[in-house]
């Protein structure tokens, strides 16, 4: 490593993820801070006199979301000042997890002048998510992983629109950073789904009842984002969700770590949206959120072919209706 900082004289701590080089502590933060304002600025993320949801759940790539945006609303208020954030948060009802990753919020909230709003699957669809997840029987390890991470999808996505909406935001703000957008492209390949993976390829994508969903962190490394926590003393919940265990999201994301560690492919997470990005405009020749989702009349949440997946759980009381929304075999 360099005895000096890139951009100053001071003494380097680390190098930086995708590019390799030595920064020292204040100009490292000011550096990612600044690559978070350019795509805020080059894709009109977040504008003067909106309000924004941020959606958080105490771990550190929304913790430190909050962080930035709150540092660059103090150091821009021009573009910044007028903007009204609030801090949206989903209780799932998992034991022994989701309690602690609260309790992490609250004081994180203590940091910011922001509301923090809690949403409960409990409240909102009259059962948890260990519930639900007890009640579909999917006991077998490679099975159960897999049926809660998509039952929490279909309900933590409902939730944070229509929280979103209830609060007069106009806009989702989440914690996506650029290897986890990587993770979600490769996974759409392997599924094959074209209309997901062009909807994930920005750093922004439409949704329901004209909310957006927006990822300011959508070009900042997973290790520039720990590094950012650590040094910029951003409090977070570190325990992973136990039921993430043996997900097929972790799939993609153990290619793209080894790939990293290869010298000719550390930035590769960025070089995949960035691909990405150029094939769909090749293919739309636009750098909108994607297709258009149809939108179910009732709850607001997208369609799968003609299906409501978010209603159909509502519905679903037995272990077979709920397997049926999924199409999961007992």
């Amino acid at each position: 490593m360099s005895s000096s900082c890139l951009y100053c004289d001071g003494p380097p701590v680390l190098l930086r993820a995708h590019t390799g080089h030595p920064l020292c502590r204040p100009c490292f933060l000011k550096a990612v801070e600044e690559d978070v304002h350019q795509t805020i600025q080059e894709f009109g993320l977040i504008r003067p006199e909106e309000r924004v949801a941020l959606g958080v759940s105490g771990g550190k790539d929304s913790s430190v979301m909050v962080e930035i945006l709150h540092t660059l609303q103090l150091r821009y208020p021009e573009a910044y000042g007028s903007v009204e954030y609030i801090l949206l948060a989903i209780d799932e009802g998992i034991a022994g997890y989701r309690g602690d990753a609260l309790e992490c919020l609250a004081r994180l909230q203590k940091r910011y002048p922001y509301p923090l709003h809690i949403l409960s699957f409990e409240e909102r669809y009259g059962r948890t998510l260990d519930r639900i997840v007890h009640a579909c029987g999917t006991d077998l390890e490679e099975a159960a992983p897999q049926t809660a991470c998509s039952f929490c999808g279909i309900l933590r996505r409902n939730a944070l629109t229509l929280g979103c909406i209830e609060a007069n935001a106009r806009k989702i703000a989440t914690g996506h950073n650029a290897d986890d957008n990587a993770e979600t492209i490769l996974l759409n390949v392997i599924r094959g789904d074209a209309g997901k993976l062009l909807r994930a390829s920005g750093p922004s994508s439409d949704l329901e009842q004209g909310a957006a969903r927006i990822k300011p962190l959508w070009r900042i490394t997973q290790r520039d984002v720990v590094m950012y926590a650590f040094h910029a003393k951003v409090p977070y919940h570190s325990v992973e969700c136990p039921y993430a265990v043996g997900a097929l999201r972790g799939r993609p994301r153990q290619l793209l770590t080894q790939l990293s560690r290869l010298p000719a492919t550390r930035d590769v997470a960025l070089r995949t949206l960035s691909a990405t990005r150029s094939l769909k405009l090749r293919a739309t020749g636009s750098d909108a959120g994607g297709p258009k989702l149809r939108t179910c009349p009732g709850c607001s949440s997208p369609l799968k072919g003609s299906r409501c997946q978010c209603c159909e759980l509502r519905k679903a009381i037995t272990g077979d209706e709920l397997r049926a929304v999924l199409r999961v075999k007992s």
